[in-house]
């Protein structure tokens, strides 16, 4: 049974349990008690007993108490108090703190309550020691005794040991004996043994206060049991390379616990094993660390226990690396002088058996380091040889060689060197490869120059002394070979000559040393240089064939005369023998280019005579000319009469007259003239005159009638075409009138339908209409078409400019001359066409052996027809059926093909393309699944109206989003066939697909929307990582991943399995697409089984994956494999690792991962995973002289081992630079020279110190190289005297110590062709129109072009801004172009340059041009200020676009009646002038005022306007008030009050008026320009003996009482002044001059107050009245001024 105290924590752990479930997943729980309950001492019965704990909790904690496992209900503190406290009270509390997410409880505490008084209880066992059975070494035994008496204090209890009849007081140590608890409840015994049997005894003594003593007692037997020793794990026999940690297993049971004692037999007796260095007895095992050979030997685990003694033994075998052979010869092969054969005998194995030799051996170069130089045979040598031949060295080298052996640890040392140095030497021999590079080129007609390099050092064979060159004719192959012979084998060219001219050659160059000639290039044929023919064609004739053409015939020279290939033939023709003749270029007739050779000339003058002669030519120049000779061209009728005109014209004659026509076309013989009334041909009357006669005068004409007359001339062959015009007797011709209301419709690209109404005849029929046009922007009048049709009413106007806007007029012509122009058509613009050429000039040159480069000149802007979209380059190989293509914008002229396969034959096309293509796709596109992998695609016609041209064929486009699969292409040519199967697809994969059509303009757009097919479904492919993550003895469970490629929905699974030794299947079972897990029971303990794994769709079963497993319930990762050893198969970039595998944990090992690190690096894990079977793994990819360390490590189904210790650091070798120079390229600087400059290859990628490069040019066509060593750090070379009109591919190499690098990506250059050196010449400039500049140029001169120029470069900018670099530019072919689009009347800044295939020239010189001028946009803000009763001034600020000098300003203005009368008033002002004063003008009437500008340029510009009502503005004054008249000294004193409304502005003026007592009109005779509220006005204002008045209001009223005024002076002094309003900027004499310049305040009345400035004889004013000014801010803002007093 168990003890109280046992249930109370068994209660616990059960509570602890229920709590901690239901904590929430969400907060904290209380996390530990800060304070537990201290039960402390005994209490008394009837004392207090406090009880308090704490808890750390967030959120904070309410706690709750628990005794003897039971909850208190009403305790809910964290302070437990119990007062009064009773024996009830006694028992095990424990405190418990929770929150909203969980609970936790406090230790217990024993509260223990003692009675008071004199109660006793005799003591009663409660609990009591049960009878217990353990083995013998079980840690402890427990017995427990517990008692319930009182009082406690009289209470002790024993434990006792019963022997028989002894009985023996048990006393508590630390060694056997313990009493955890108090009052000695429980008695545990440590370690028990057999001796610890027997009955053990609790007594527990109650001493009461009496002197009496109560006692009970219990006792339970103990029965220790003993086991003899067993070894669980025996150690098994281990094999360990050297240097490893060796751990011999031995794990044992017995009771007690035996002891383990190890012992080696070494051999040489026994040795007994105890822990210390390198050897470490362990509880289950015994390390060796860092074991040596030494270690080697049979150890024995002896496991002992009082029961007796086992043992159990294993051998330790430590193997080592096998020793050093020895080489004992080395001697040269007989059989071939490049070998030799190296002896040697093997070393010590290393206790293990030798699996291979490796040889290394070097080349003597001096004196060399001990590890220096060696290369490594790659062929292993197997181990049972014992010599070994090896062949390939060098001729005349010294040689040493080494050898080691490999056993299962790794490889062993190398021997010795051998021979000592210097090496052997290996015998000289001829050289054995033939000079690189080898090539000739024409020097003169009778020598070839020929270039080569030295051949490869190393295949020298010994010293080179000189080369062999020899040579004969080419095609006679029993001619011999002649020789030459050169003795220096530094010279690398040589002038081969005395040779035929224009002659072919086959010549071939060796090279020799002291042991003989080497070998031959193969030949290379090249022919001498063309000389220039030396005789004339022969037999030379010319014969008139027509009036316009000739026939030619000749034979050529003889052929020993021609010195080359005659290209042809050079027909020379001059009209009557003088002038620069035209040259006629003939190519030899292709079917007898040695027979009679023939050519028709035509488009000659008629009945002209021509001198014309024959000359042969070569590609080297003209031969000379045959005789000349002279023919003339047949006769024929000649032209049309010119200048039919009609004079003395009466009502019965008139004159005729004309001129000789401008083509006789032979001998005239007489002219004709002939007359009828109109439309009557049986009135028809004819003359005819002699040739000298150019008049004639008809006579007998009916008054009053139309006539038709025709003239035609005459020549031997027949008469020409009639000339002919309508007349009326009495009746003079005289202009036509032109035509009215012309229109137009049916615009097409090139033409245009127009009807118009004639307009007058001038008197006699229209003989032509001539139609004229403005193009595009332009402002020119230009003919473009002409038509001779008197009747014409309406017409097609053909050859207009596609994608162009047109304005037209039409003229009309009689014999008099031309019309007016009718009035021009409104504008309209032709339809887009196709571009009408493709880009010219195509070229392709290859830039690497996977580039090539494409230029072209570009199309000029008249050629596109339509909105530019850009070209298209369409290429693919050769034999290709599809061509891939490439879009490109339209300001491209160049573009480099890149990623194509190296050194193929690539066929290039392009084309422009503008928005005249397809515009809709294919209709009804629809797909079906063939099969799996096959899809039929068809479609219907693009609608017509969006065909936009002939479709050529279609395009179907297809790609798979689900699968990332990218787009495809397949052309289906020709407009008949309209579907495709489409092969090759992925199975069971959605396709998208869509078709497009396309015309020879280009692809139009793809059909939408996109159609969705899905090939049918297949058999699926294999599953993928298989693994076994649960094996037992019986079981096993495999794990599996769907395939790859499902090729359709998966139906199911199959898993079948086998013993791997057994051949049939044991078991298959299909299992659910969803299940992808399997286990399999009933299998072998400790088998391998091989499981098989394939999935299904309805379409059947798929391909099998199998693996293998071991049935153990022991599995577990792998053990480390063993520190890895180094090979001596070190090489640059690779290092061959070896290891052993360790134990495999029971699961098959599926595979080894390697790493490597270099120094200081990070570990980086291999690409490649090492298969099971495999202990050695070559690391490739690694640095060359760079240190790396390496580690491996197994992998089962369990997981993956820890990694091995890292190996030694081992450095790999150096080796020649990895990269490649960079950045090459390759310049023209002549027509037979080239600069190629590049850059270093990356610094990371030398593998050593650069020397050098070396810069290797050839011609494409030929095998090898020639080379250009340029020593490090250049990096740049001028390569010269190339052949002309030669592609040459450039690469370069950079060199080290160890070797070259890899050669440079090869550039292609054509050589011939240079940048122009010059820029373009005698540049000119005109405008053509205010949008227009009109540039031509001339090419720069001829020997500076370099080439023939493939087009200029236009480049212009605004002189005032743009940047020259970024200003747009113009590409053309043409030597002149039109800028259009340009800003008006502006500056520009133009450079031209001319470009070739081989790059851009200099630009030119800087020339400037400025568009005319045009209509001026408007002028802008438009202001009135000082606006008065009847005066206003008028301001504006210039047009932002001038498009010109503003010559004038037209202002106008009209007042605006109520009626809606207006009369216009319109002025002119200077265009250098922004204001104008108006004056005259009616207070209270509201005006409009209009301002444009003008330029040279009609009609003027648009206009703004504004309108404005006369007199007070807001913001002005209110009027003055109490004013007063005072007349004293010929003058009138004037007094006021200013208003209490000022307005918005201080007052700064007044104006005063006046007029004649009784009538007259209120005038102002005087401006007051200061705020002082008086003034004088002198008579001199004023006319003599006249009243006047003052009227106090601004209405025409009089004042109450008129006062007259005296009559003043009879003669005043004359005013300085005639004009007081006078506003001109420069004058400021007496009167002060405000700024003349426009601002917004500006003042019109320039001059202040007349009484600060002048006497009262400076104001010439002629009335009086008052007003006041103060600049209010209203409307602009105005200078505004109140109403009159």
């Amino acid at each position: 049974m168990k003890t109280i105290e046992t249930a109370f924590y068994d209660l616990a752990n059960i509570l602890a349990t229920f709590f901690i479930i239901f904590i929430s997943d969400a907060g904290n729980p209380p996390q530990f008690f800060s304070m537990e309950p201290q039960c402390g001492s005994a209490v008394r019965e009837g004392d207090v007993k406090i009880l308090q704990c704490q808890a750390y909790s967030i959120p904070a904690a309410s706690y709750s108490w628990m005794k003897d496992g039971q909850m208190l209900q009403n305790e809910k503190q964290s302070t437990l108090i119990m007062s009064n406290i009773d024996r009830s009270k006694a028992g095990a509390y424990r405190c418990i703190a929770n929150n909203s997410h969980g609970a936790i409880l406090s230790k217990s505490c024993d509260v223990v309550v003692a009675y008071s008084g004199s109660v006793i209880i005799p003591p009663t066992v409660e609990v009591a020691p049960v009878n217990t059975t353990v083995k013998a070494g079980s840690y402890v035994v427990k017995f427990e005794c517990v008692v319930n008496a009182r009082p406690l204090t009289g209470l002790r209890t024993e434990w006792y040991r019963i022997n028989g009849n002894q009985r023996q007081i048990i006393v508590g140590n630390q060694e056997k004996y313990m009493f955890p608890t108090r009052y000695k409840r429980q008695l545990l015994i440590r370690s028990p043994v057999s001796s610890d049997s027997g009955v053990y005894e609790c007594e527990v003594v109650l001493s009461t206060a009496d002197g009496q003593q109560r006692s009970v007692s219990a006792s339970a037997h103990l029965d220790v049991i003993s086991k003899p020793p067993e070894i669980i794990r025996k150690p098994s026999n281990f094999t360990i390379i050297e240097n490893n940690d060796a751990r011999l297993a031995c794990e044992v049971e017995g009771a007690p616990k035996p002891d383990v004692m190890w012992t080696r037999d070494t051999g040489n007796g026994v040795e007994v094993i105890t822990s210390g260095g390198r050897i470490q007895v362990l509880d289950a095992e015994l390390l060796v660390a860092s074991t040596v050979a030494d270690d080697s030997g049979v150890y024995t685990c002896n496991a002992t226990n009082n029961r007796g003694t086992v043992s159990a033994q294993a051998y330790l075998l430590v193997l080592e690396l096998p020793h050093a052979p020895r080489i004992s010869i080395v001697t040269l092969y007989a059989e071939d002088f490049r070998s030799v054969n190296v002896s040697w005998s093997p070393g010590f194995d290393g206790h293990s058996a030798i699996e291979r030799f490796i040889m290394q051996y070097r080349l003597v170069a001096g004196l060399m380091l001990p590890e220096e130089g060696w290369n490594t045979m790659q062929n292993p040598i197997l181990p049972n040889s014992r010599w070994h031949i090896v062949d390939r060295l060098r001729p005349a080298r010294n040689y040493q060689f080494r050898v080691s052996a490999v056993n299962a640890v790794g490889e062993g040392p190398y021997s010795s060197p051998h021979p000592a140095l210097p090496g052997i030497t290996m015998p000289e021999q001829a050289p054995s490869s033939p000079p690189r590079g080898f090539y000739g080129q024409p020097h003169t007609n009778t020598s070839i120059l020929l270039h080569w390099q030295p051949p490869e050092e190393s295949t020298w064979n010994g010293n080179l002394t000189g080369y062999v060159i020899r040579f004969k004719l080419a095609g006679y192959s029993d001619i011999t070979y002649q020789t030459r012979n050169t003795t220096n084998w530094a010279e690398t060219s040589y002038i081969l000559s005395n040779l035929i001219i224009y002659q072919e050659y086959d010549i071939q160059i060796a090279a020799y040393n002291s042991k003989g000639v080497g070998d031959f290039t193969p030949p290379y044929r090249v022919r001498t240089k063309e000389g220039r023919p030396t005789r004339p064609p022969r037999n030379v004739e010319v014969l008139p064939v027509n009036s316009t053409c000739i026939n030619i015939t000749w034979l050529p020279p003889d052929g020993n005369y021609f010195n080359g290939v005659v290209r042809g033939y050079s027909i020379h023709l001059k009209h009557d023998g003088v002038g620069q003749p035209k040259i006629v270029i003939v190519e030899p007739d292709p079917d007898d280019p040695n027979g009679l050779q023939v050519k028709y000339l035509c488009d000659l003058l008629k009945y002209a005579n021509y001198t014309v002669s024959v000359l042969c030519f070569t590609n080297e120049g003209d031969g000379p000319s045959s005789t000349e000779q002279i023919v003339r061209t047949n006769e024929d009728v000649p032209g049309e009469v010119g200048n039919l005109r009609f004079t003395n014209i009466r009502d019965t004659s008139l004159k005729v007259s004309w001129t000789v026509p401008e083509l006789v076309n032979g001998i005239l013989i007489e002219y004709t003239i002939m007359w009828e009334k109109k439309n009557l041909t049986t009135t028809r009357k004819k003359v005819e005159l002699k040739p000298s006669f150019t008049y004639y005068t008809i006579q007998q004409l009916s008054p009053s009638t139309k006539y038709t007359i025709y003239v035609y001339a005459r020549t031997g062959v027949g008469p020409g075409p009639t000339k002919s015009a309508d007349i009326e007797s009495g009746v003079p011709p005289e202009l036509p009138k032109p035509p009215t209301n012309l229109g137009y419709s049916n615009v097409k690209a090139r033409s245009v339908y127009i009807q118009f109404y004639p307009g007058f005849d001038g008197n006699t029929s229209i003989t032509e209409w001539i139609v004229e046009g403005q193009v595009g922007d332009s402002l020119e009048w230009k003919e473009i078409y002409r038509l001779s049709k008197p009747t014409a009413r309406d017409f097609t106007v053909h050859n207009l400019k596609p994608y162009t806007q047109y304005a037209l007029r039409i003229i009309a012509v009689n014999i008099v001359g031309p019309s007016n122009p009718s009035l021009p058509s409104e504008r309209f613009q032709t339809l887009q066409a196709p571009p009408n050429v493709p880009p010219d000039n195509v070229t392709v040159r290859a830039v690497n052996s996977t580039a090539l480069r494409v230029s072209w000149t570009p199309l000029a802007k008249e050629n596109w027809n339509g909105n530019p979209r850009g070209y298209k380059i369409f290429h693919k190989l050769k034999d290709d059926m599809t061509f891939t293509e490439v879009v490109l914008d339209m300001d491209k002229d160049s573009f480099i093909l890149n990623s194509l396969q190296e050194w193929m034959i690539y066929e290039v096309k392009m084309k422009a393309f503008n928005d005249v293509e397809p515009t809709a796709g294919p209709s009804n596109v629809a797909g079906l699944a063939v099969s799996s992998t096959s899809i039929n695609v068809t479609w219907g016609d693009v609608p017509a109206l969006e065909q936009n041209g002939e479709i050529l064929g279609y395009k179907v486009r297809y790609e798979s989003l689900d699968e990332n699969i990218p787009p495809e292409i397949q052309d289906v040519p020709g407009n008949i066939t309209k579907s495709v199967l489409i092969i090759g697809l992925r199975k069971y994969v959605q396709y998208q697909v869509q078709v497009l059509a396309y015309t020879r303009m280009g692809d139009g757009i793809l059909s939408q929307p996109k159609i969705n097919v899905t090939t049918h479904e297949d058999v699926p492919g294999l599953p993928v990582m298989i693994w076994f993550p649960e094996v037992s003895f019986s079981t096993a469970k495999v794990v599996w991943s769907p395939p790859l490629e499902p090729n359709g929905i998966l139906t199911g699974y199959m898993v079948s399995y086998k013993m791997r030794d057994g051949t049939d299947i044991t078991n298959s079972s299909v299992l659910n697409p969803a299940r992808r897990e399997f286990t399999v029971a009933s299998l072998k303990d400790q088998v391998y089984y091989i499981f098989m794994v394939k999935a299904s769709t309805r379409l059947g079963w798929g391909d099998t994956a199998s693996v293998l497993v071991y049935t153990s319930t022991t599995r577990s990762i792998p053990q480390s494999p063993s520190k890895p050893n180094i090979t001596s198969d070190i090489q640059p970039r690779s290092i061959t690792i070896s290891w052993q595998s360790g134990f495999d944990g029971y699961g098959p090992l599926r595979n080894y991962t390697v790493e490597f690190k270099s120094h200081n690096g990070a570990w980086t894990e291999t690409e490649d995973t090492v298969p099971p079977t495999s202990t050695s793994y070559t690391v490739t990819g690694l640095r060359p002289n760079t240190k790396y360390s390496f580690r491996v490590a197994a992998t089962n189904d369990e997981g993956r081992s820890e990694f091995s210790p890292p190996s030694d650091e081992v450095k790999t070798r150096e080796d020649e630079p990895e990269g490649a120079p960079v950045n090459v390229i390759a310049v023209p600087l002549t027509t037979n020279s080239i600069q190629v400059t590049w850059d270093q290859p990356p610094v990371s990628t030398w593998n050593g110190d650069l020397l050098g490069y070396i810069v290797q040019h050839r011609k494409v066509d030929m095998v090898s190289f020639a080379e250009k060593p340029i020593r490090f750090p250049n990096q740049a070379t001028i390569l010269d005297n190339l052949t002309k009109f030669v592609n040459y591919e450039i690469r370069i190499i950079a060199y080290n110590s160890a070797g070259n690098s890899p050669h440079s990506t090869p550039t292609i250059i054509y050589v011939g062709e240079a940048a122009p050196a010059a820029p373009p010449k005698n540049l000119k400039i005109n405008a053509t129109s205010s949008t227009e500049l009109y540039l031509s140029w001339e090419p720069p001169p001829e020997e500076t072009q370099n080439g023939a120029l493939s087009g200029y470069k236009v480049s212009f900018w605004l002189t005032s801004s743009a940047v020259p670099e970024l200003s747009p530019k113009m590409i053309v072919r043409e030597k002149q172009v039109v800028l259009d689009n340009l800003k008006i009347f502006s500056n520009y800044s133009v450079q031209v340059l001319a470009y070739n295939l081989a790059g851009e020239g200099p630009k030119s010189s800087i020339i400037y041009g400025r568009t005319r001028e045009g209509v001026p946009g408007p002028p802008r803000r438009m202001e009135v200020n000082n606006v008065t009763m009847t005066t206003l001034t008028i301001s504006w600020i210039p047009p932002e676009h001038p498009n010109g000098i503003i010559i004038n300003y037209e202002l106008a203005y009209y007042l605006q009646h109520s009626h809606d009368e207006s009369q216009l008033v319109k002025l002119k002002v200077p265009g250098t002038r922004h204001y104008d004063v108006i004056d005259g003008l009616v207070m209270n009437n509201t005006y409009t005022f209009s301002i444009r500008a003008m330029t040279s340029v009609e009609p003027p510009g648009p206009a703004i306007s504004l309108n404005i009502t006369m007199g007070p503005q807001p913001g002005s004054p209110a009027r003055p008030k109490e004013l007063t008249t005072v007349i004293k000294d010929n003058s009138v004193y004037l007094s006021w009050i200013n208003p209490e409304m000022g307005g918005l502005h201080p007052i700064t003026g007044y104006d005063i008026q006046s007029k004649l007592e009784n009538k007259g009109q209120w005038k102002t005779i005087f401006k007051k320009m200061s705020a002082g509220t008086s003034a004088i006005i002198t008579f001199v204002n004023l006319v003599p003996d006249e009243s006047y008045v003052f009227r106090p209001s601004d209405e025409e009223s009089d004042f109450d009482s008129e006062k007259p005024l005296p009559q003043p002076p009879a003669s005043p002094p004359p005013p300085p002044f005639s004009n007081p309003y006078i506003n001109t900027p420069g004058v400021n004499e007496s009167w002060r001059n405000q700024n003349s310049h426009y601002n917004n305040n500006f003042n019109a009345y320039n001059y202040t107050d007349s009484e600060a400035d002048s006497s009262h004889y400076a104001m010439s004013l002629n009335s009086g009245q008052l007003i006041m000014n103060n600049t209010a801010g209203s409307r602009a803002p105005l200078p505004g001024f109140s109403s009159f007093v």
